[in-house]
Protein backbone atom coordinates (compact mmCIF):
# COMPACT_ATOMS: atom_id res chain seq x y z
CA UNK A 1 0.00 0.00 0.00
CA UNK A 2 2.62 2.68 0.90
CA UNK A 3 4.39 1.76 -2.80
CA UNK A 4 1.50 2.47 -4.49
CA UNK A 5 1.09 5.68 -2.67
CA UNK A 6 4.92 6.55 -3.31
CA UNK A 7 4.73 5.72 -7.11
CA UNK A 8 1.33 7.71 -7.51
CA UNK A 9 3.22 10.65 -5.61
CA UNK A 10 6.03 10.25 -8.19
CA UNK A 11 4.03 10.68 -10.88
CA UNK A 12 2.22 13.34 -9.90
CA UNK A 13 5.53 14.98 -9.46
CA UNK A 14 6.35 14.36 -12.76
CA UNK A 15 3.28 15.31 -14.35
CA UNK A 16 3.42 18.82 -12.04
CA UNK A 17 6.83 19.50 -13.72
CA UNK A 18 6.00 18.59 -17.07
CA UNK A 19 3.22 21.29 -16.66
CA UNK A 20 5.28 23.97 -15.35
CA UNK A 21 8.38 23.54 -18.09
CA UNK A 22 5.50 23.52 -20.89
CA UNK A 23 3.84 26.66 -19.45
CA UNK A 24 7.48 28.41 -19.05
CA UNK A 25 7.74 27.00 -23.29
CA UNK A 26 4.23 28.58 -24.44
CA UNK A 27 4.68 31.85 -23.00
CA UNK A 28 4.74 34.67 -25.88
CA UNK A 29 8.13 36.66 -25.77
CA UNK A 30 7.73 38.58 -28.82
CA UNK A 31 6.66 42.17 -27.15
CA UNK A 32 8.50 41.46 -24.41
CA UNK A 33 12.07 40.81 -26.38
CA UNK A 34 11.44 44.63 -28.59
CA UNK A 35 12.10 47.80 -27.36
CA UNK A 36 10.73 51.05 -28.13
CA UNK A 37 13.17 51.94 -31.83
CA UNK A 38 13.78 54.15 -35.13
CA UNK A 39 12.45 53.73 -38.41
CA UNK A 40 16.15 54.20 -39.32
CA UNK A 41 19.15 54.55 -37.57
CA UNK A 42 21.34 55.61 -40.75
CA UNK A 43 19.40 57.77 -43.00
CA UNK A 44 21.01 58.95 -46.28
CA UNK A 45 19.27 61.58 -48.34
CA UNK A 46 20.25 63.75 -51.35
CA UNK A 47 20.21 67.26 -51.17
CA UNK A 48 16.59 68.46 -51.55
CA UNK A 49 15.35 65.34 -50.80
CA UNK A 50 12.95 64.67 -47.56
CA UNK A 51 12.30 61.59 -44.98
CA UNK A 52 9.87 60.77 -42.51
CA UNK A 53 11.09 59.35 -39.68
CA UNK A 54 9.81 57.73 -36.96
CA UNK A 55 9.74 56.20 -33.54
CA UNK A 56 7.79 52.92 -32.75
CA UNK A 57 6.39 51.47 -29.86
CA UNK A 58 7.53 48.20 -28.57
CA UNK A 59 4.04 46.56 -29.99
CA UNK A 60 5.23 47.98 -33.48
CA UNK A 61 2.59 51.00 -33.70
CA UNK A 62 4.21 54.48 -34.93
CA UNK A 63 4.49 57.30 -31.78
CA UNK A 64 2.55 60.05 -32.60
CA UNK A 65 5.39 62.63 -34.24
CA UNK A 66 4.10 65.38 -31.87
CA UNK A 67 5.17 63.54 -28.73
CA UNK A 68 7.91 63.17 -29.59
CA UNK A 69 10.55 65.56 -29.76
CA UNK A 70 13.00 66.30 -32.72
CA UNK A 71 16.13 68.06 -32.86
CA UNK A 72 19.30 68.19 -35.39
CA UNK A 73 22.78 69.11 -34.32
CA UNK A 74 23.87 70.92 -37.84
CA UNK A 75 20.50 72.58 -39.54
CA UNK A 76 23.19 73.50 -42.34
CA UNK A 77 22.98 70.19 -43.39
CA UNK A 78 19.51 68.58 -42.59
CA UNK A 79 16.41 69.78 -41.05
CA UNK A 80 14.19 67.76 -38.75
CA UNK A 81 10.47 69.12 -38.26
CA UNK A 82 8.24 68.69 -34.96
CA UNK A 83 6.23 66.00 -37.01
CA UNK A 84 9.74 63.89 -37.57
CA UNK A 85 10.00 64.68 -41.03
CA UNK A 86 13.81 65.77 -42.01
CA UNK A 87 14.33 67.63 -45.06
CA UNK A 88 18.59 67.16 -46.50
CA UNK A 89 19.87 70.75 -47.11
CA UNK A 90 23.57 70.75 -47.88
CA UNK A 91 26.35 68.22 -48.37
CA UNK A 92 27.52 66.82 -45.05
CA UNK A 93 26.91 64.61 -41.97
CA UNK A 94 24.77 65.55 -38.83
CA UNK A 95 23.50 63.48 -35.37
CA UNK A 96 19.74 63.50 -34.65
CA UNK A 97 18.24 62.94 -31.33
CA UNK A 98 14.48 61.95 -31.11
CA UNK A 99 13.08 62.37 -27.15
CA UNK A 100 10.46 60.11 -25.68
CA UNK A 101 9.34 59.82 -22.37
CA UNK A 102 12.81 61.03 -20.74
CA UNK A 103 14.70 58.68 -23.30
CA UNK A 104 16.97 60.04 -26.17
CA UNK A 105 16.97 58.23 -29.22
CA UNK A 106 19.95 59.31 -31.65
CA UNK A 107 20.43 58.56 -35.15
CA UNK A 108 22.56 59.84 -38.30
CA UNK A 109 21.48 61.72 -41.38
CA UNK A 110 24.20 61.94 -44.03
CA UNK A 111 23.53 64.48 -47.58
CA UNK A 112 24.87 63.82 -50.67
CA UNK A 113 25.20 66.92 -53.05
CA UNK A 114 22.66 66.79 -55.60
CA UNK A 115 23.88 66.28 -59.07
CA UNK A 116 23.24 68.50 -61.76
CA UNK A 117 22.78 66.97 -64.90
CA UNK A 118 23.87 69.56 -68.05
CA UNK A 119 21.42 69.08 -70.67
CA UNK A 120 22.86 69.57 -74.14
CA UNK A 121 22.45 72.41 -76.05
CA UNK A 122 21.35 72.35 -79.53
CA UNK A 123 21.86 74.30 -82.63
CA UNK A 124 20.75 74.35 -86.28
CA UNK A 125 22.83 76.24 -88.85
CA UNK A 126 21.85 77.06 -92.64
CA UNK A 127 23.43 78.99 -95.46
CA UNK A 128 20.10 81.26 -95.71
CA UNK A 129 16.81 81.75 -94.69
CA UNK A 130 15.07 82.15 -97.51
CA UNK A 131 15.59 80.95 -100.93
CA UNK A 132 14.14 82.46 -104.23
CA UNK A 133 13.36 79.99 -107.26
CA UNK A 134 12.13 79.68 -110.16
CA UNK A 135 9.90 77.13 -111.63
CA UNK A 136 11.91 73.74 -112.31
CA UNK A 137 14.65 75.10 -110.54
CA UNK A 138 16.45 72.36 -108.01
CA UNK A 139 18.06 72.85 -104.91
CA UNK A 140 19.79 71.20 -102.12
CA UNK A 141 19.36 72.70 -98.57
CA UNK A 142 21.68 72.06 -96.07
CA UNK A 143 20.61 71.91 -92.76
CA UNK A 144 24.11 71.58 -89.69
CA UNK A 145 23.88 70.62 -86.56
CA UNK A 146 24.63 68.72 -83.40
CA UNK A 147 23.21 65.59 -82.83
CA UNK A 148 24.16 62.81 -82.20
CA UNK A 149 21.55 60.41 -81.20
CA UNK A 150 19.62 60.29 -84.17
CA UNK A 151 16.70 62.90 -83.37
CA UNK A 152 17.39 65.27 -85.91
CA UNK A 153 14.93 65.52 -88.84
CA UNK A 154 12.40 67.91 -90.94
CA UNK A 155 9.19 68.97 -91.69
CA UNK A 156 7.55 70.59 -94.93
CA UNK A 157 4.47 72.50 -94.36
CA UNK A 158 2.54 75.58 -95.72
CA UNK A 159 2.03 75.62 -99.43
CA UNK A 160 4.05 71.95 -99.48
CA UNK A 161 2.73 71.89 -103.45
CA UNK A 162 4.45 74.33 -104.80
CA UNK A 163 8.13 72.15 -104.15
CA UNK A 164 9.20 68.40 -104.35
CA UNK A 165 11.46 66.93 -102.32
CA UNK A 166 13.64 64.79 -104.83
CA UNK A 167 15.68 63.52 -101.99
CA UNK A 168 17.47 63.43 -98.46
CA UNK A 169 20.47 62.86 -96.85
CA UNK A 170 22.30 62.68 -93.82
CA UNK A 171 26.09 63.05 -93.49
CA UNK A 172 28.58 62.93 -90.44
CA UNK A 173 31.07 65.57 -91.36
CA UNK A 174 32.31 64.44 -87.24
CA UNK A 175 31.42 63.00 -84.57
CA UNK A 176 29.18 65.82 -82.85
CA UNK A 177 28.13 66.98 -86.02
CA UNK A 178 25.27 65.94 -88.61
CA UNK A 179 23.99 67.48 -91.91
CA UNK A 180 20.60 67.23 -93.49
CA UNK A 181 20.62 67.48 -97.22
CA UNK A 182 17.32 68.37 -98.45
CA UNK A 183 17.33 68.11 -101.91
CA UNK A 184 14.06 69.73 -103.82
CA UNK A 185 12.45 70.86 -106.90
CA UNK A 186 10.24 73.88 -107.37
CA UNK A 187 7.35 72.42 -109.34
CA UNK A 188 4.44 75.71 -109.14
CA UNK A 189 4.40 79.23 -107.91
CA UNK A 190 4.08 79.47 -104.02
CA UNK A 191 5.63 79.45 -100.38
CA UNK A 192 6.83 75.94 -98.64
CA UNK A 193 8.91 76.21 -94.94
CA UNK A 194 10.75 73.44 -94.32
CA UNK A 195 11.35 73.66 -90.48
CA UNK A 196 14.49 71.70 -89.40
CA UNK A 197 14.27 70.16 -85.94
CA UNK A 198 16.95 68.46 -83.59
CA UNK A 199 16.72 67.53 -79.84
CA UNK A 200 14.24 66.99 -76.94
CA UNK A 201 12.93 68.50 -74.50
CA UNK A 202 12.60 71.02 -75.71
CA UNK A 203 12.92 70.78 -79.15
CA UNK A 204 15.03 73.43 -81.60
CA UNK A 205 14.26 74.11 -84.74
CA UNK A 206 15.18 76.01 -87.71
CA UNK A 207 12.70 77.52 -90.20
CA UNK A 208 13.56 78.10 -93.96
CA UNK A 209 11.13 79.63 -97.02
CA UNK A 210 11.22 78.92 -99.83
CA UNK A 211 9.71 81.45 -102.16
CA UNK A 212 8.67 79.29 -105.83
CA UNK A 213 7.84 82.25 -108.95
CA UNK A 214 7.63 81.04 -113.17
CA UNK A 215 11.04 81.83 -114.61
CA UNK A 216 11.88 85.28 -115.81
CA UNK A 217 15.18 85.39 -117.95
CA UNK A 218 16.72 88.30 -120.01
CA UNK A 219 19.69 87.93 -121.12
CA UNK A 220 22.08 91.11 -121.29
CA UNK A 221 25.06 92.39 -123.45
CA UNK A 222 28.44 90.92 -122.07
CA UNK A 223 30.08 93.25 -120.03
CA UNK A 224 32.11 95.56 -119.78
CA UNK A 225 31.39 97.40 -122.79
CA UNK A 226 31.90 100.34 -124.18
CA UNK A 227 29.19 103.08 -125.49
CA UNK A 228 29.50 106.31 -127.48
CA UNK A 229 27.56 109.35 -127.32
CA UNK A 230 27.96 111.87 -130.68
CA UNK A 231 26.83 114.95 -132.06
CA UNK A 232 25.32 115.41 -135.14
CA UNK A 233 24.76 118.20 -137.55
CA UNK A 234 23.73 117.55 -140.83
CA UNK A 235 26.31 115.64 -142.59
CA UNK A 236 29.06 115.49 -139.69
CA UNK A 237 29.25 114.02 -136.04
CA UNK A 238 31.34 114.56 -133.08
CA UNK A 239 32.32 111.81 -130.64
CA UNK A 240 31.34 113.41 -127.35
CA UNK A 241 31.34 110.67 -124.68
CA UNK A 242 32.76 107.52 -123.78
CA UNK A 243 31.59 105.13 -121.06
CA UNK A 244 31.89 102.07 -119.80
CA UNK A 245 29.39 99.65 -118.67
CA UNK A 246 30.48 96.86 -116.12
CA UNK A 247 27.54 95.07 -114.62
CA UNK A 248 24.08 94.87 -114.95
CA UNK A 249 21.61 93.70 -112.36
CA UNK A 250 17.67 92.92 -111.87
CA UNK A 251 15.38 93.04 -108.92
CA UNK A 252 12.40 91.10 -109.97
CA UNK A 253 9.12 90.96 -108.07
CA UNK A 254 6.55 88.75 -108.81
CA UNK A 255 2.95 88.70 -108.21
CA UNK A 256 0.99 85.96 -108.80
CA UNK A 257 -2.10 86.96 -108.48
CA UNK A 258 -1.54 88.58 -112.17
CA UNK A 259 1.10 86.13 -113.21
CA UNK A 260 3.47 89.27 -113.84
CA UNK A 261 6.72 90.72 -112.32
CA UNK A 262 8.05 94.10 -111.74
CA UNK A 263 11.54 94.07 -113.11
CA UNK A 264 14.07 97.33 -111.89
CA UNK A 265 17.05 97.12 -113.52
CA UNK A 266 20.58 98.73 -112.41
CA UNK A 267 23.95 99.33 -114.32
CA UNK A 268 27.32 100.32 -113.09
CA UNK A 269 29.12 102.34 -115.22
CA UNK A 270 32.49 104.79 -115.95
CA UNK A 271 32.78 107.77 -117.75
CA UNK A 272 36.34 107.48 -119.77
CA UNK A 273 36.49 110.50 -122.40
CA UNK A 274 34.53 113.73 -122.54
CA UNK A 275 35.35 116.08 -125.62
CA UNK A 276 33.49 119.19 -123.75
CA UNK A 277 35.65 119.07 -120.87
CA UNK A 278 33.39 117.04 -118.51
CA UNK A 279 30.47 119.10 -119.35
CA UNK A 280 28.49 116.35 -121.29
CA UNK A 281 27.02 113.85 -119.55
CA UNK A 282 27.03 110.13 -120.34
CA UNK A 283 23.96 108.48 -122.92
CA UNK A 284 22.87 104.89 -123.40
CA UNK A 285 19.95 103.78 -124.86
CA UNK A 286 18.30 100.45 -123.82
CA UNK A 287 15.73 97.84 -125.33
CA UNK A 288 14.08 95.30 -124.17
CA UNK A 289 13.02 92.52 -126.45
CA UNK A 290 10.80 89.19 -125.96
CA UNK A 291 11.20 85.72 -127.18
CA UNK A 292 9.39 86.74 -130.55
CA UNK A 293 12.38 89.46 -131.13
CA UNK A 294 9.44 92.27 -130.42
CA UNK A 295 10.90 95.22 -128.76
CA UNK A 296 8.35 95.93 -125.80
CA UNK A 297 10.12 98.33 -123.69
CA UNK A 298 13.02 100.91 -124.59
CA UNK A 299 14.97 104.14 -122.68
CA UNK A 300 18.06 106.07 -122.33
CA UNK A 301 20.26 106.33 -119.43
CA UNK A 302 21.71 110.34 -118.34
CA UNK A 303 24.63 109.80 -116.29
CA UNK A 304 25.72 113.71 -115.33
CA UNK A 305 29.35 112.38 -114.19
CA UNK A 306 32.79 114.01 -114.61
CA UNK A 307 35.41 111.74 -116.53
CA UNK A 308 36.75 108.82 -114.76
CA UNK A 309 33.86 109.31 -112.37
CA UNK A 310 31.90 105.71 -111.72
CA UNK A 311 28.53 105.57 -112.00
CA UNK A 312 25.37 103.94 -110.78
CA UNK A 313 21.64 104.12 -111.78
CA UNK A 314 18.68 102.31 -112.14
CA UNK A 315 15.36 102.26 -114.02
CA UNK A 316 12.02 100.26 -113.36
CA UNK A 317 12.63 98.50 -116.93
CA UNK A 318 9.13 96.77 -117.28
CA UNK A 319 6.13 96.21 -114.33
CA UNK A 320 3.94 93.58 -115.96
CA UNK A 321 6.30 91.64 -117.48
CA UNK A 322 4.96 88.05 -118.30
CA UNK A 323 7.20 84.63 -117.44
CA UNK A 324 9.50 84.17 -120.34
CA UNK A 325 12.16 84.38 -122.19
CA UNK A 326 13.89 88.08 -123.15
CA UNK A 327 16.88 89.80 -124.50
CA UNK A 328 18.37 93.37 -123.56
CA UNK A 329 20.14 95.20 -125.92
CA UNK A 330 22.19 98.63 -124.97
CA UNK A 331 23.38 100.81 -127.58
CA UNK A 332 25.39 104.10 -128.84
CA UNK A 333 23.40 107.41 -129.04
CA UNK A 334 23.69 110.33 -131.48
CA UNK A 335 22.53 113.94 -130.43
CA UNK A 336 21.34 115.34 -133.46
CA UNK A 337 21.45 119.40 -133.18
Amino acid sequence: MCRIREKTLSFLLIISLLIVIVGFANVDTTHAAKKVHLKKNSISLVAGKTFQQKLINKNGKTIKATKVKWKSKKTSVAKINKKGKITAVNAGKTKMTAKYKGKTYKFSVKVNKKKIIKKKTYYIKVAQDTYNLSVNQVVTIKATNNDDIGSSGYTIYDSSDCIDVLDRTSTYPNSNETVENVKIKALKPGTATIRFEVGESPMVTKKVTINVTMPLNIKTPTVPATFNAFLKSGNSSMLVTTCTVNKITFEKTYFESSNEFAVKMRIFGKKEYDALMGDSPCYIDYKLYDSDGYMINSGRFVENVNTGEKFEDYVYLNTDLKPGNYTLKLFDVVVVV
